[in-house]
């Protein structure tokens, strides 16, 4: 675990078997784990509560994948990742579709081939099977979905009718990086994400507005409850 107690603020050896990797902490996400404080380091933050760890990852690929090769000799076995992610969905399903678990993710993490349009054939990441269904049997509200994993926000909106095509549910920006990680590290992981956007149709770079806001944050609390009666049961 090379410097891995520096960049996480807390000695990786001392980590639970769950660990929860989230780009972004918030209040509710730190009471319903029952952790009180993240230490930080000098690239990540962490917390350690009953039932699992906790690692603020920062957003994007490279930070989740990174994370997680450094915690490969950590007693860790079960990762999940937990976020929010963009609706590819029709504007009719926007409220209706709040929680999902990938069950795969397309990887168009590069912001080059992105923009090159260099990304031709599909290249799909997955979850530990087993887990995927643990978080699929929390509730009925978690549906499987379908994920691509982007290396811009900007460049989302353009890969619209791309995604579409290849029926493609939801984005997200770390989620086939964390997937191919967990594999190399021969170790389980999955995701839980719940709705903050629609594609298309809202500007990633604006704050939402209050009624969009208000559903966000209440699918954001129905997912911290999920995601904290998960980590009881694994």
């Amino acid at each position: 675990m090379l410097n891995a107690a520096r960049q996480f603020g807390l000695d990786p050896k001392t980590f639970p078997p769950n660990c929860v990797f989230a780009p972004l902490v918030s209040a509710p996400l730190l009471a319903a784990l029952g952790i009180p404080k993240l230490n930080k380091g000098f690239i990540f933050s962490a917390g350690i509560g009953k039932h699992c760890a906790l690692i603020q990852t920062r957003v994007g690929a490279a930070f989740a994948g990174d994370a997680l090769l450094l915690l490969k000799d950590s007693p860790i076995k079960n990762y999940v990742l937990f976020g929010s992610c963009g609706l590819i969905a029709s504007p009719q399903e926007r409220d209706s579709a709040a929680l999902f678990c990938p069950v795969k993710s397309l990887a168009r993490e590069s912001f080059s081939r992105l923009l090159k349009k260099q990304d031709s054939q599909p290249d799909y990441a997955e979850p530990d099977q087993t887990l995927c269904q643990k978080i699929l049997a929390l509730s009925p509200a978690i549906l499987p979905a379908t994920c691509a994993t982007v290396g811009s926000l900007y460049l989302e909106t353009i890969y619209h009718a791309d995604f579409c095509r290849d029926k493609v549910d939801i984005v997200d920006m770390e989620c086939s990086a964390f997937f191919n990680a967990a594999r190399y590290c021969q170790r389980q992981a999955a995701a839980l994400f719940y709705a903050s956007d629609h594609v298309g149709l809202t500007d990633p770079y604006l704050p939402p507005d209050a009624a969009a806001d208000k559903i966000m944050k209440k699918n954001h609390n129905i997912a911290c409850i999920c995601l904290s009666n998960l980590v009881k049961s694994i």
